[in-house]
Parts: C-alpha cells; sequence; structure tokens
C-alpha cells in the first residue's frame, strides 16, 4: 500500500476549521482513492503567531483521531 496525506487549516474568523485526508493505492496502481477522512471544528482564538497557531491546530485534529 502507498498512503498520501493532505491536511488542510483554514482560520475562519472565529471558527478554525481542519481537515484531514488519507489517499492510498495499491503498490501497483497509479489511480490513488480515499481511505480515510476526518475533519473537526475548533474556536479560534485570535493567535497571530503562525507556528503557535498551526501547533494548536495539529493538536486539535489529533485529539479527534
Amino acid at each position: 500500500m502507498r498512503y498520501v496525506a493532505h491536511l488542510h487549516v483554514l482560520d475562519l474568523l472565529d471558527q478554525i476549521v481542519i481537515y484531514g485526508e488519507v489517499v492510498g493505492a495499491d503498490s501497483f496502481s497509479r489511480e490513488m482513492a480515499p481511505v480515510f477522512k476526518q475533519s473537526t471544528t475548533v474556536q479560534g482564538v485570535g493567535e497571530t503567531d503562525p507556528v503557535i497557531w498551526l501547533s494548536d491546530a495539529l493538536v486539535a485534529f489529533l485529539e479527534t483521531l
């Protein structure tokens, strides 16, 4: 199996939307298909430091898995 993960974090006013997707394919197939999808929304706090903002989003997403 071959996997590729995509993570999207969107800061929408007072909400942070986090969406993750894993696509996979058999080792002989070129077609990748979704094998896992998860999303969550958390309250934004107005964080201005991008490193802390991303870290907070990743922790929030991890807690939903």
